[in-house]
This record gives structure tokens, sequence and C-alpha cells, in this order.
């Protein structure tokens, strides 16, 4: 998914974890399929 790939560039340049970014991905998309 383009998203998480652009979010998880992102995300590393600030120092987040992989799992971390993984899980946020998860609630956001989980929150967004929900509408």
């Amino acid at each position: 998914m383009i998203i998480h790939e652009k979010f998880e560039e992102t995300a590393m340049r600030l120092g987040m974890s992989k799992d971390v970014i993984d899980k946020l991905c998860d609630s956001y998309l989980g929150g967004v399929s929900k509408l």
C-alpha cells in the first residue's frame, strides 16, 4: 500500500520502530474501513 510506504519512510526518519508503524497503520486503516 502506497500510504504505508510513505508513512514508513517518514516514521523511520523520525526514528519510530517498524512494529509501531505497523500498529499505527493498522489502526489508521481500520478506522478508515469503518467509515
